[in-house]
């Protein structure tokens, strides 16, 4: 069981956060921020992945959520998905949330999951160092040096407050950065790390697509949330890309890709609810045994292949090799822009 939660958390540890009211000058607000260094009482780490689209007149609308919080002593991971990526992932046709939470006493760690031979909850003690918790629950202070500002900001193409939102009850000014393809490029080229056509088609398309999103305290000039997603362009990219390609079956309605980190200054994690304190103490192998994210984890992910038409590799080198793209104009083409 050390394994596998070792393995798991080991996965979640590996997300890649790039930290590199409207009038404000966004590009000074960010700068001054970046440079604030705060303790932080606890942080979380979140992913949503949704879709909205129609194929053949089917309208299918898959969602995954993911979060993983932590403070000094204590860590809760919540996943989950809807029935129609269930059935993709881990062969089952019934929606997906699990829970699982750990607590760290002086190196003793205790984990509590859903039990999946009941409708509670389980737990189990072991060695913290046995997890490898040291990553996951440091909780230290948050900054960006003005190196990580400068990098940002000879690739981007606009950098400007866009609203304010609250994160955690404090109300924020939300900076959004968009990235320069040109620059981007010029950037690489610098380090003796040239481009081919293909990686500049691929850059270019989704430097417009993607958007960085810092969350800036009004009061404080703090960092409290930075967020990665993507924006419409990409809708209207790929339905622009499946009308080229003679596909005019599917049709993307709404689509969200977004992954963030937010901090907390003032507070841990609340205390576990009443339900997980109450769990049944079992020993680590009946734990591992009854633990329903172990039991679904056991059930493997079946091959893409398993599900996807007989003909989707054909002509997919032909796309690349066409002669007609050209890296400069492929957005202008398939954007209309």
């Amino acid at each position: 069981m050390k394994k596998k939660l070792g393995l798991l958390l080991s996965v979640l540890l590996v997300v890649p956060i790039i930290l590199t009211g409207c009038g404000r000058d966004g590009k000074k607000l960010l700068e001054e921020a970046m440079q604030n260094t705060s303790d932080i009482k606890s942080q979380k780490i979140d992913f949503i992945l949704s879709c909205e689209m129609e194929q053949s007149g089917i309208s299918t609308s898959p969602r995954l959520d993911f979060s993983l919080s932590s403070d000094q002593d204590s860590a809760h991971l919540n996943f989950s998905m809807d029935s129609l990526l269930s059935s993709l992932l881990f062969q089952s046709f019934t929606p997906v949330s699990e829970d699982l939470y750990i607590q760290n006493d002086q190196g003793t760690a205790t984990i509590y999951a859903k039990d999946a031979q009941g409708s509670g909850y389980i737990k189990t003690t072991m060695p913290a160092n046995d997890l490898g918790l040291d990553g996951l629950m440091k909780v230290d202070d948050f900054s960006v040096q003005a190196s990580g500002f400068a990098a940002l900001a000879n690739i981007s193409k606009s950098i400007k407050v866009i609203g304010t939102e609250e994160v955690n009850g404090v109300k924020c000014d939300v900076v959004n950065v968009t990235l320069d393809f040109e620059k981007i490029s010029s950037f690489s080229d610098t380090l003796g790390k040239n481009l081919d056509d293909q990686q500049k088609i691929l850059l270019n398309v989704f430097s417009e697509c993607i958007d960085f999103k810092f969350y800036i305290g009004q009061d404080d000039v703090r960092i409290y949330s930075i967020r990665i997603g993507i924006n419409n362009k990409l809708v209207s990219m790929l339905n622009q890309l499946f009308k080229q390609q003679g596909d005019s079956s599917i049709n993307i309605k709404d689509m969200q890709i977004e992954g963030g980190y937010t901090v907390d200054y003032q507070n841990e994690l609340e205390e576990l609810p009443t339900n997980v304190q109450n769990a049944e103490a079992l020993s680590n192998e009946d734990f591992e045994s009854r633990c329903s994210l172990f039991q679904m984890m056991e059930q493997g992910t079946p091959t893409y292949d398993d599900y996807l038409p007989d003909d989707i590799y054909e002509d997919t080198d032909g796309f690349w090799e066409d002669d007609s793209l050209d890296a400069d104009n492929y957005y202008d083409d398939y954007m209309g822009s």
